[in-house]
């Protein structure tokens, strides 16, 4: 899954003191510029976190605080009632726990903490995010500040040649468990949601049509036609061409194997009936070409040259 962009420029004090100001109604982007200290570019930057945790919710009528955000804003002196908001927002916020998930599949998380520079890398190589590494890094530290916000470490800011990060606590292991959880029941859903007979885009008929192809095309004696609309402007080699395939595919036998849909080798089944039918196919054209030197042409082919030559022959005004 690919995403545009992360919040670069947001905060926890910030997303709080958006939710604060929305609890009393909701603002246009305009309002809410005018009614919080904060730039125009962390609005815009905030916005998107909150939106992203389940903060905030924008549509064309304005932006409004969802009840997490608001309960997030009353919360905001209670570090624990804090960070159980925060743990929900970072579950919901998939651009979160897709890296959340990469970190600890990398094994980088084993190491007990999570520093910027492994967020940055992450947000470049499995997100596919863009951008300087100035904007990028100042997501990757939003992001190692919402770990400290949801009660998963201590953020510590670098000094002395070391990086910012975040030193994890027990609780981060729970949360990463909870996501994987989370993940887990959404594709086994999303796999229960798949039509019966759909194999990773293999159709399969179902045994009753194949019975019924197979019938109707090994019943002896059966007749149909074959009409074609020309309109007479037509290259005639073309038609001649079209005729003969038509010809060729007629004196071919028929053969549909007997195909099981529920069986795991019902792909193999197809695939050898195909090759199968193609070895049949060239066979039959050489006998059918053979065959067509050494006899004269039967009165349905004297019809179809005779349409040809009429077709081919230039309209009289």
């Amino acid at each position: 899954m690919r995403f545009d962009s992360a919040p670069g420029d947001a905060s926890v004090e910030n997303i709080l003191e958006l939710c604060e100001v929305l609890r009393e109604g909701d603002l246009s982007r305009e309002e809410l510029y005018e009614a919080v200290d904060q730039s125009e570019t962390l609005v815009r930057d905030n916005i998107r976190y909150g939106v992203g945790l389940g903060f905030l919710e924008e549509s064309e009528e304005g932006v409004s605080a969802t009840s997490r955000g608001i309960e997030a804003s009353y919360n905001k002196d209670d570090s624990e009632e804090l960070a159980e908001q925060f743990q929900t927002g970072f579950r919901d916020y998939r651009l979160y726990n897709i890296v959340l998930e990469e970190l600890v599949d990398d094994g980088i998380a084993q190491k007990g903490e999570i520093t910027k520079s492994d967020v940055l890398q992450v947000f470049r190589t499995s997100v596919g995010l863009e951008g300087s590494e100035n904007t990028l890094g100042s997501a990757a530290t939003t992001f190692i500040n919402t770990l400290e916000a949801a009660g998963l470490g201590n953020y510590i800011v670098g000094r002395g040649g070391k990086e910012t990060r975040v030193e994890l606590d027990e609780e981060f292991e729970v949360l990463v468990e909870q996501i994987i959880e989370d993940d887990q029941a959404e594709e086994e859903a999303s796999q229960q949601d798949v039509p019966e007979g759909d194999q990773g885009g293999v159709d399969f008929p179902n045994q009753a049509t194949a019975e019924s192809i197979k019938r109707q095309a090994s019943e002896p004696g059966r007749s149909f036609q074959i009409r074609l609309e020309l309109s007479g402007e037509e290259d005639p080699t073309k038609v001649e061409e079209l005729i003969v395939g038509i010809r060729r595919g007629l004196a071919q036998e028929i053969n549909i194997p007997d195909i099981n849909p529920t069986s795991e080798n019902s792909v193999e089944e197809i695939e050898d009936s195909q090759d199968n039918s193609e070895e049949e196919t060239n066979s039959s054209e050489d006998q059918v070409e053979e065959k067509s030197e050494e006899e004269d042409d039967e009165s349905s082919d004297s019809s179809l040259d005779t349409f040809i030559d009429s077709k081919s022959e230039p309209p009289t005004e």
